[in-house]
C-alpha cells in the first residue's frame, strides 16, 4: 500500500468531494527489474498499479529505466522514468511506457506531468518525426492521429500527429516543461499546454475520443533520434464523481510509505516483515504480503511525511491511497484514508482471484473542510477493511 501527494503551482479545478477518477502517479514504487526487453506486444508484463514498461527488442535500440535526482536533471526529487534510444531502425515499437485508463464515462479527461529532454541529443540520420504521446483504444493498438504527439528532434518542433499541416510548438531542450493534455467528449476538442499556457486546439478526431482506454509514451519507428527523454510526476484526471475539470497547472507528486500499524488484524505471510512492512516495501514484492478472511479484519497505517521541511501551510492539491489485494473466495474490502483519525472510503470493492486495485482519494481535511496542508500529512493514515465499511 502506498500514499501519493499530488501538489500543485496553480489550481484551476473544482476539488470538492471524494471519488475515483484521479490518478497519482509516484514512480518509487517501480524498478528496472519491470522494464523488460519488448517482444510480443502481447507478453509485455504490466504492473499492479496500471503500467506497463518495456526497453528496445535490441538491447542497442532503446533502454527504458527509473531515474532520479542524482542521475538525471529532468527529475526534481523522487523518481522518474527515462526513454533513452541509443540506435537506429525504420519500423516498429523500440521502447515505451503505456498506462491503462479504463473507460469510466467521462466527458473530460485532463493528462499532466513533468517532460525533459535531454540537451545533448544528437539527431539521427533522418529529419522524420517521432510518434510519442499517443492515446490509443487497443494496447499497442492504432492511434487517433489528431489527438496525439509527434516530436521533431532536428529542430525540437512539437507536431500533432498529422505533422504535415499542424505545426504545434518548439519544445525547449534542457527544461523540466510541465505538459498538460485535455480531451472533451462533448466538445470534441484536444488541446495541449505547455507551462499552463495553451499552445493549439484540435477537433478533428471527436469521434475517436471512444477508443481511448490507454495512453502511450513511445519512441516508435524511431530511427530519427539518439537521445533522451524523461517523464515525472504523471497525473490523471476524469470529470466523473463531481469533478469539473480544467487545469491543475504544474504539479509535483511525491510517494509515501507506511512507518507502522494500528490496530493490526491482517496476518502478514512471513516472519521477516510486520504488516506496514509487507504492504510499503519499495519496489513492489508480491511475495510480501498480508492476509485475513473474517468480515471487519482491519490494518490501519501511519504514513511518513515526504513534504517535511516545506513550509506547513503549503497547500497539497490531493492524496491517494493506492492498494492492490487478491482473494480465494469473493470478499468486499473498502479503503479508508485520513487525517488525525477522520477517514474518507472508497466504495466497496469486490475482490476475487484476479488481482484488484483500489484506489481512493482524499482533496480536503475530513474534520475541516479545508484544503489539504503540508501539516496534514503529518498525521496522515490510511488502511483497509474487509467489508462495505471502514472503521465503523
Amino acid at each position: 500500500m502506498d500514499t501519493s501527494f499530488g501538489r500543485c503551482g496553480e489550481v484551476r479545478s473544482n476539488l470538492g468531494g471524494v471519488n475515483m477518477s484521479l490518478l497519482i502517479e509516484g514512480f518509487e514504487r517501480l524498478e528496472l527489474g519491470l522494464c523488460p526487453p519488448g517482444g510480443s506486444t502481447s507478453e509485455r508484463p504490466s504492473d499492479p498499479l496500471g503500467w506497463q514498461f518495456f526497453s528496445g527488442d535490441d538491447a542497442n535500440l532503446g533502454q527504458l529505466t527509473i531515474v532520479d535526482s542524482s542521475t538525471s536533471l529532468g527529475v526534481d526529487r523522487g523518481k522518474g522514468f527515462q526513454l533513452q534510444k541509443v540506435g537506429a531502425r525504420t519500423g516498429g515499437f523500440l521502447l515505451g511506457a503505456n498506462v491503462m485508463m479504463p473507460d469510466n464515462g467521462w466527458t473530460k479527461r485532463l493528462v499532466g506531468f513533468h517532460m525533459y529532454i535531454d540537451p545533448t541529443d544528437v539527431p539521427g540520420q533522418y529529419t522524420s518525426f517521432v510518434p510519442f504521446i499517443r492515446p490509443s483504444g487497443t494496447l499497442w493498438g492504432s492511434y487517433p492521429t489528431y489527438m496525439s504527439l509527434a516530436y521533431r528532434p532536428t529542430d525540437g518542433a512539437m507536431y500533432l500527429l498529422n505533422y504535415s499541416t499542424s505545426t504545434a510548438w518548439t519544445m525547449p531542450k534542457g527544461k523540466r516543461l510541465h505538459v498538460e493534455m485535455t480531451w472533451d467528449r462533448a466538445s470534441g476538442q484536444f488541446q495541449f499546454y505547455a507551462d499552463s499556457e495553451l499552445k493549439f486546439t484540435d477537433t478533428r478526431d471527436a469521434s475517436r475520443m471512444n477508443q481511448f482506454n490507454n495512453l502511450l509514451f513511445t519512441f516508435l519507428n524511431a530511427n530519427a533520434i539518439v537521445g533522451t527523454v524523461v517523464i515525472d510526476d504523471f497525473y490523471m484526471l476524469d470529470d466523473v464523481g463531481g469533478d469539473t475539470v480544467e487545469s491543475l497547472g504544474p504539479c509535483k507528486v511525491d510517494l509515501a510509505l507506511p512507518v507502522s500499524t494500528s490496530p493490526a488484524n491482517f496476518t502478514p505471510n512471513t516472519s521477516v516483515a510486520g504488516n506496514y512492512e509487507s504492504v510499503g516495501d519499495l519496489p513492489i514484492n508480491p511475495n510480501t504480503y498480508v492476509t485475513a478472511s473474517e468480515v471487519g479484519a482491519r490494518d490501519v497505517h501511519a504514513f511518513s511525511n515526504p513534504l517535511v521541511g516545506m513550509p506547513s501551510n503549503t497547500i497539497v492539491t490531493a492524496v491517494q491511497a493506492q492498494t492492490i489485494a487478491v482473494a480465494e473466495a469473493a470478499r468486499n474490502l473498502t479503503i479508508g484514508l485520513g487525517v488525525n483519525g477522520n477517514f474518507v472510503t472508497s466504495a466497496p470493492a469486490q475482490v476475487g482471484a484476479d488481482t484488484t486495485t483500489i484506489r481512493t482519494t482524499m482533496r480536503r481535511n475530513p474534520a475541516t473542510g479545508d484544503f489539504l496542508t503540508v501539516n496534514d500529512l503529518g498525521a496522515l493514515k490510511s488502511g483497509y477493511e474487509i467489508g462495505t465499511t471502514f472503521g465503523e
